[in-house]
């Protein structure tokens, strides 16, 4: 809410303006408490071979300073194909949460994978990382390229 008064004349022939702002919070609505979320480790293999199995994992941390508990979900991705989506629930101020898969290459080239944790439809923090995968010397099998 903006009040102003604007008084034409204050005894000089001059005016003067006075406004006053104020903001009003509905009671009903407490406000949210604050949380911080972030990724500390989102681990995959730096190179595989073609067949090859390997782990792909992530920890995700609530700051001691957060003010409450929180719920949401990590979802990590290769090339855009989601590899694991793991839901967390209520993970208290100062605690790990910590999901991990198992993953095979299948195509000799380069996986790109994307790793955010999402909370409330949004994503609060997003890791990154690249597997170079080749073809084992010697193999005779054929397998598709990238």
């Amino acid at each position: 809410v903006t009040v102003t008064y604007t008084d034409e004349n204050i005894g000089d022939g001059s005016s003067l303006v006075k406004t006053a702002t104020t903001t009003a919070v509905d009671p009903a609505e407490p406000p949210m408490p604050s949380y911080d979320i972030s990724i500390a480790d989102f681990s995959t293999p730096t190179s595989l071979f073609v067949g090859q199995s390997s782990k792909v994992s992530m920890t995700v941390v609530s700051d001691k300073a957060s003010e409450a508990a929180v719920s949401g979900e990590v979802v990590i991705s290769a090339d855009g194909a989601v590899v694991l989506r793991e839901p967390f629930t209520d993970l208290a101020p100062n605690r790990r949460f910590r999901t991990s898969t198992t993953w095979t290459a299948d195509m000799e080239g380069e996986v790109n994978w994307t790793a955010p944790v999402v909370i409330n439809d949004v994503s609060v923090d997003t890791a990154a990382s690249t597997t170079s995968i080749t073809v084992k010397p010697g193999n005779k099998n054929n397998v598709g390229n990238r």
